[in-house]
């Protein structure tokens, strides 16, 4: 079944990114990349707000896109004024602070605990837009697209455990070695481009047939979750060879 993409606007589709971490920061570069082609096509591009209160760590630098001098800075606005620099003309703006909500067409969250997924999904209410969220653990993780329709359901419904309460396990790590302990290397790096893809073809080819995928990286395997026209039951597609993450800065 296919999912055909409407937003409301004349402009620049309006894209909110929250967490600028290890799946977020790899999110904006795929949004530089998607404007970028979008305007060479003759399209409107991009408007991109990106959300993170916390500054960049020795830890991220390498796992994540920052470097060394980026230590000490806030992650949002060190990426915010880096792609405006390396991509003229993209319109993205750097907000140091926790993800507040406006008029958006897409919301992308990228986000390292359940809480924050919690509070992200009470914000956004009912509003009509649609919502990327990303999410991963140490070798696995998933990309989920909803606009709380019955066939798109929003991704905490289709995810219950992606908002349920519960302890947290989202302790910082101190070096960049201590952090691979925790997770693969490039575990955020899939989450972004499932992401990006779903995204280029909403955009490029104005539908999708999948709500998003699960993915694992030992062994390499992504399963894609297709979009099926099921209103009388709930979702239970894709429920083998999967796990679940809650999503890692």
């Amino acid at each position: 079944m296919k999912h055909y993409f409407k937003i409301q606007t004349d402009g620049p589709a309006r894209i909110a990114v929250a967490g600028c971490g290890g799946t977020g920061s790899q999110v904006l570069v795929m949004l530089a990349r998607l404007d970028a082609a979008l305007r060479a096509l003759g399209g409107n591009g991009l408007h991109v707000d990106c959300y993170d209160p916390d500054k960049v760590s020795p830890a991220n630098c390498g796992r994540q896109v920052f470097y060394d001098c980026d230590v000490g800075k806030f992650k949002s606005k060190v990426l915010a004024e880096r792609l405006r620099l390396c991509f003229p003309g993209f319109e993205v703006q750097g907000e140091p602070c926790k993800f507040h909500f406006y008029e958006y067409d897409i919301m992308i969250s990228c986000v390292d605990s359940r809480k924050a997924r919690r509070d992200i999904c009470k914000q956004r209410g009912k509003f009509r837009l649609y919502h990327i969220d990303c999410g991963n653990g140490a070798d696995f993780g998933q990309v989920l697209l909803g606009n709380g329709t019955k066939n798109l359901p929003w991704p905490e419904v289709a995810e219950p455990d992606l908002v349920r309460e519960g302890p947290e396990d989202d302790a910082p790590s101190c070096s960049m070695a201590e952090a691979l302990e925790k997770q693969e290397l490039f575990v955020n790096d899939y989450a972004a481009r499932i992401a990006g893809t779903l995204l280029w073809n909403l955009f490029r080819r104005g539908y999708t047939e999948i709500r998003g995928a699960y993915y694992n990286l030992n062994p390499v395997m992504v399963n894609p979750i297709k979009i099926e026209d099921r209103p009388d039951r709930p979702d239970k597609t894709n429920k083998t060879n999967r796990k679940k993450g809650k999503g890692r800065k």
